[in-house]
């Protein structure tokens, strides 16, 4: 993968974990937010990017 293919993934995953975390907040009140982009762990990081993977390949 080339280094902007993957800095464009990067990108896309940190924007939809920072939607899920405004819509978990938003939705469920009881618990607590989600970490940081920054304080996951490095394979969590890497399930986001997966994530972004799959729904820019399904456009």
């Amino acid at each position: 993968m080339s280094a902007e293919l993957h800095k464009f993934f990067h990108h896309q995953a940190k924007r939809a974990h920072r939607a899920y975390a405004r819509t978990i907040e938003r939705e469920n009140e009881t618990k607590g937010p989600i970490p940081e982009w920054n304080d996951l762990a490095d394979a969590e990081r890497v399930a986001w990017v997966m994530v972004a993977m799959e729904l820019c390949r399904a456009r």
